[in-house]
């Protein structure tokens, strides 16, 4: 029982640093196609003497079509669709719990009513992801039009945008283009906190009071995760966590949920008294 459960657990690691990260790599591509039609759209606005923009009806209402076309750009870059391909990757971790609950020695089925829940945290998550469509427009609308009653080079302009929208490197550290940095943050952040509701939901069902902190450490781990990673707690415990600080927490959030913080992979895995015994006496 111990080898398949270890097993379950690392085929869950994966899936927690995998699926977002696959997710991620798709943002990329598609944040630097869509850059690539922005500049195609505004390299077509009138300029005057040094290539400075001109503040004429022409140009602000380029930067109006423009705010109207970066959906459609994202739409035709396949940003929603990557949305929605994510989002089918939830059911993963549900399949991967039931395995997990059914070694442990519980019923693996969940009922009606929190499959209801798990559903809506999901459409919650999706629905947060493809909002940021609005960050994009807006944030390159206001640029565009500042530009325009300040009579910048378009160049500059260009430049800007190139900064804001695609990934670029500032003193030798590496940045991410605004749609990247937004859907990397809550993706990995929100798809490991929709596993953490999982075992949350069957701890509660079967009144399961120990928890392994589950996951392995990372160069950058926090020192949070570093104290705790591999080690079985109790409701009680992981309960007066809330009551602490620590650099990267998401504050207001219950630690069941959100546990290390913004973008943490470790899981509070749910274990029965006999499993526990085994893990204490091998830590």
């Amino acid at each position: 029982m111990a080898d398949r459960i270890i097993r379950i657990l690392k085929q869950k690691e994966s899936l927690l640093n995998d699926v977002p990260e696959s997710f991620i790599k798709k943002i990329e591509k598609i944040q630097n196609q869509v850059y690539a039609d922005i500049l195609a759209e505004i390299k077509g606005m009138d300029t005057v003497k040094k290539n400075m923009l001109a503040t004429n009806r022409f140009n602000i209402g380029l930067a109006n079509s423009l705010r109207r076309n970066i959906s459609k750009f994202l739409k035709e870059h396949g940003y929603y669709e990557a949305i929605t391909e994510f989002g089918k990757q939830y059911s993963d971790l549900i399949n991967l719990s039931k395995e997990y609950f059914k070694e442990m020695g519980f019923d693996p089925a969940f009922l009606d009513r929190d499959l209801q829940t798990l559903s809506k945290i999901k459409a919650d998550d999706l629905n947060f992801l493809a909002s940021h469509d609005r960050d994009v427009i807006n944030t390159v609308y206001d640029e565009v039009i500042t530009s325009i009653y300040q009579k910048k080079d378009w160049r500059q302009l260009a430049d800007r945008l190139r900064n804001i929208l695609t990934d670029t490197m500032e003193n030798g550290k590496p940045l991410s283009g605004l749609l990247k940095k937004y859907s990397q943050t809550y993706a990995f952040t929100g798809y490991a906190a929709f596993d953490r509701r999982i075992q949350r939901i069957k701890a509660e069902q079967y009144k399961i009071e120990k928890f392994l902190y589950s996951g392995s450490l990372i160069r950058d781990s926090r020192e949070f995760c570093q104290q705790r990673a591999g080690k079985v707690f109790t409701k009680k415990e992981i309960d007066s966590w809330n009551k602490l600080d620590w650099q990267g927490k998401v504050r207001g959030r219950d630690v069941w949920i959100y546990l290390g913080g913004w973008n943490c992979q470790h899981s509070l895995v749910p274990v029965s008294d006999e499993y526990a015994k085994r893990l204490q006496k091998n830590t």
